[in-house]
């Protein structure tokens, strides 16, 4: 008991915040409901398969997928309040992923460049993703096993290449969030921090 309470105030401290996602079976955030703070494959065996009416993302970034083990269509959700569901969703959520946690200071790689980007494999920051701090001469090593088509700019200046080591077509890119990349989607062979 000690110890758990000596880690959540060590976590306090260190400004760390975990990722939560909380559902609910009817809208307006009625009916039964369950909190997640991580990956969670098949929502079925916690009894909200093809029941998820509304929800609250608390913390991060969430990819919410309409088949187990994020198949079928996925959405990424931002922080906020979902009192109803669109069609796509409405349902029909199986399975949910945090695809960004938040990132405090203290939780920041050593080795990381100051900043940090998020590559994700489709458009409109939806698909599988990876976060990355440093720069990446082989974007394929970065641990995605699909061509990048949006990225979000967390913080920094990012030199983006549509050939490995730093060649082909090239773009600076700002903070902010890039949907679509236009010439470079599904070509991003490189990375780096500029400026």
């Amino acid at each position: 008991m000690k110890r758990t309470v000596l880690f959540a105030a060590l976590c306090v401290a260190l400004g760390v915040q975990a990722a939560e996602m909380r559902v609910f079976k009817q809208p307006n955030f009625t009916g039964d409901s369950i909190t997640l703070n991580g990956e969670m494959r098949d929502l079925g065996g916690r009894g909200f398969q093809d029941q998820v009416s509304s929800l609250v993302v608390r913390s991060g970034r969430w990819q919410v997928c309409t088949q187990p083990d994020f198949g079928g269509d996925c959405v990424t959700l931002e922080r906020g309040e979902y009192p109803s569901l669109d069609s796509r969703l409405m349902h029909r959520i199986e399975s949910a992923r945090v695809v960004a946690e938040p990132v405090a200071q203290a939780q920041r790689p050593r080795w990381a460049v100051g900043g940090s980007v998020e590559l994700y494999t489709r458009p409109g920051f939806e698909g599988r993703t990876a976060r990355i701090y440093r720069n990446e001469q082989y974007v394929a090593q970065a641990g995605l096993d699909r061509p990048v088509r949006s990225i979000i700019v967390n913080d920094g200046s990012w030199q983006v290449c549509s050939g490995e080591e730093y060649q082909g077509f090239c773009r600076v890119l700002e903070p902010g969030e890039y949907a679509d990349l236009g010439r470079l989607s599904g070509r991003v062979g490189s990375i780096r921090r500029v400026g």
